[in-house]
């Protein structure tokens, strides 16, 4: 389970997302902010949906407002340092101390405390003894339904991004239509760990095609 949220994780999102937040990210957000307040200040309206970038250049060349420092345009280099800023933010360190976090805690109660291999275990110093009850199966079973809602998201939009991949290599029309069902199938009837390294292929061989 860890490496199929991983697998999908590092091999998809995490190499999409600075390209979506090239476009689009708080950095980018606030200094379009900072334009409007800017117009505003110098009694300029932006109607609905108009391109406020093109509006800042045409009324900074005008002399109708002063340039803005420090400005992070979208698509542009200005916003490259914020793009991976927030990428490593979502896939830095941050996310692996989540999962060490879990597993140390893991292991150190199981293994140095001999307690059994749950998450209730974890919780031993905070509620002792009352983890052996109720308490404590409603912790492990919280956990356990968290695990498969966050597993079978991850594996749904994992088989998703596959699908498309496949359609974009092959252009097979039925991979549009029905392909995330026929891979969510195959995953239960062929193996997740032989599917998953199908997957990685398939995403290796397509990145290494758009490199070039």
């Amino acid at each position: 389970m860890f490496g199929a949220g991983i697998g999908i994780g590092m091999l998809g999102y995490a190499t999409g997302e600075p390209m979506w937040h090239i476009a689009d990210n708080p950095d980018i957000r606030m200094s379009a902010e900072a334009i409007r307040s800017a117009l505003g200040a110098a009694n300029i309206a932006i109607s609905e949906g108009a391109d406020i970038w093109a509006e800042y250049n045409t009324q900074v060349a005008a002399g109708t407002i002063q340039a803005i420092d420090n400005l992070v345009v979208p698509k542009t280099e200005s916003a490259i340092d914020s793009v991976y800023k927030y990428a490593f933010l979502h896939w830095g360190l941050g996310a692996w101390a989540c999962y060490a976090l879990v597993g140390i805690s893991l292991a150190f109660f199981s293994y140095s405390r001999g307690l059994p291999l749950t998450i209730r275990s974890t919780l031993a110093p905070l509620f002792g003894h009352r983890l052996e009850g109720p308490l404590g199966h409603i912790v492990d079973i919280t956990a356990v339904v968290a695990t498969i809602l966050g597993i079978s998201q991850t594996i749904g939009l994992g088989l998703a991004s596959f699908a498309s991949g496949l359609y974009n290599i092959t252009g097979a029309q039925w991979l549009v239509a029905n392909g995330e069902p026929t891979c969510r199938t195959a995953s239960c009837s062929w193996g997740g760990d032989d599917l998953f390294y199908l997957i990685c292929t398939v995403w290796c061989w397509k990145g290494n095609k758009m490199a070039k």
